[in-house]
């Protein structure tokens, strides 16, 4: 009853030749079945049911399985396998109901309840995993596999020491089981214990079969550490092997910027898209690299492209505004803000470069109320407060001015052009002595502005008052 050659043709290079042969295996066990020849060839379907197992391949094995049972219902080993199989395809509900009918047969088996953990752990019962495993323990309290489960269950509630504890006994029960290390480094980690994360990626090494995947972690913890080039440094080793990584790609790109590397950073971004052309998070960070190189068109362009995506929308209209505005196009400048303003109504750094838009195309007023806005917004830098007193004091609101360059000064005591701009409004209301007091502050932090001073001041050398700021220098 072996199966014949058109068989065969049908799956062509579909599969490997192991997977083709059990194939063909699995195609005879259906035939002896169909035939009503289970018994007689119980033996070949139950070593061709272990092999697929064994193998992982699970391809039209579930209906032998099926059949098996429907005739053998109290057959643990079977339900085992059907578990087995519910799990790999993440159906976890039925991977526990028949692991445990598996158990309920013969409740000792280690790998029932092992695959009955698995699938409680995967509906997130974590709490009842746990109990599996622990049965599981006092049958076996040596068994690799179940403390490494365990350690998952008891990271997954929080408990992070009896995960240490638990993924440690696995590992020393079995120093070729590099799981329960990836996992101990995850743990690590996750507590901002980077040291030891690192320590245990290094101890697992070449030794992981995803040899990419440890300097890939490495270069992770590398970043939150704020440690840029060997965090560059891992993610291109991790990039060796596997130079698909779209995630090691986009993370090397941000260690560059860090580095004010924007040119590497960009190709890494670039290279981010190129390999997951829907990575939203990626073409925002390109277009902000394109920005920083002053590559002002390609920005421009990418920018789009992160707002068609419906991907930072407001921050993304705000920095094409951004780049406007270099570009000394005001008027489009000012559109964009008002787009992102529109889709984050607060916004305050919007609505600031919208009133420096606005300043420089000559509407004044809406200047005013734009800076207003961002301070009712909750801008707190004394740069707003500034430019507020510099309009009021061109536009003669001496007073009015007086009271914003107060506030920039509280807000940064040693900005010298707080001080120098209030002196200015200061001689014009000839309140001499308050104005030698904020020059003097004004020319302490800045003494390059004292070459400002005939300009800025009529006849102030003609004043006796002030001859202490031309005569010391």
């Amino acid at each position: 009853m072996e199966p014949t050659d058109d068989f065969f043709l049908q799956y062509e290079e579909e599969y490997t030749s192991e997977e083709k042969e059990l194939l063909a295996k699995i195609e005879t066990c259906r035939k002896y079945i169909d035939d009503g020849q289970l018994y007689s060839n119980f033996e070949y379907i139950e070593e061709t049911v272990t092999e697929c197992t064994e193998f992982g391949f699970f391809e039209g094995l579930i209906d032998i399985v099926n059949a098996i049972l429907e005739v053998m219902p109290y057959k643990a080993e079977f339900w085992q396998i059907k578990g087995i199989y519910y799990n790999n395809i993440m159906m976890f509900a039925k991977a526990e109901e028949c692991s445990i009918k598996s158990i309920e047969i013969a409740p000792n088996d280690i790998e029932s309840l092992i695959n009955l953990a698995i699938a409680q752990e995967n509906l997130e019962e974590f709490e009842s995993a746990i109990k599996t495993l622990q049965i599981a323990k006092s049958i076996e309290p040596y068994n690799p596999e179940v403390m490494y489960n365990l350690g998952s269950n008891y990271s997954k509630i929080g408990n992070n020491d009896l995960a240490i504890e638990c993924f440690n006994k696995a590992y020393d029960l079995d120093n070729t089981y590099m799981e329960p290390l990836m996992d101990l480094a995850f743990v690590y980690d996750s507590m901002g214990k980077y040291e030891d994360a690192l320590h245990i990626f290094n101890l697992i090494g070449d030794n992981d079969n995803d040899y990419y995947t440890t300097h890939y972690h490495k270069g992770i913890i590398y970043l939150k550490q704020e440690k840029y080039n060997e965090a560059i440094t891992e993610l291109k080793l991790s990039l060796v092997t596997f130079d698909r990584n779209s995630d090691a790609w986009f993370n090397l790109g941000v260690a560059y910027a860090k580095l004010n590397n924007f040119e590497e950073a960009a190709n890494a971004f670039y290279k981010t898209i190129e390999i997951d052309p829907i990575d939203k998070t990626a073409i925002f960070a390109l277009a902000q690299s394109y920005e920083d190189l002053g590559r002002f068109d390609e920005a421009l362009y990418y920018y789009k492209k992160s707002i068609d995506a419906d991907h930072e929308v407001a921050e993304s209209y705000y920095n094409r505004g951004h780049v406007f505005f270099l570009k000394e196009n005001y008027y489009k400048a000012l559109i964009e803000y008002k787009k992102a303003i529109f889709n984050d109504p607060d916004m305050f750094d919007a609505y600031v470069e919208k009133a420096d838009a606005e300043f420089n195309l000559g509407r004044i007023n809406d200047a005013i109320n734009s800076y207003i806005q961002a301070i009712d917004k909750g801008d707190n830098s004394y740069e707003t407060w500034f430019k507020l007193g510099v309009i009021y004091s061109n536009f003669g609101e001496l007073n009015r001015a007086i009271d914003y360059f107060n506030e920039t000064i509280q807000r940064n005591p040693k900005f010298s052009y707080a001080y120098y701009e209030k002196a200015k409004v200061l001689f014009n209301l000839k309140k001499q002595d308050e104005v030698v007091e904020n020059l003097r502050i004004a020319i302490k932090y800045s003494p390059e502005i004292r070459e400002n001073l005939v300009n800025d001041f009529k006849d102030i050398k003609t004043i006796e008052l002030f001859k202490q700021f031309f005569d010391k220098k």
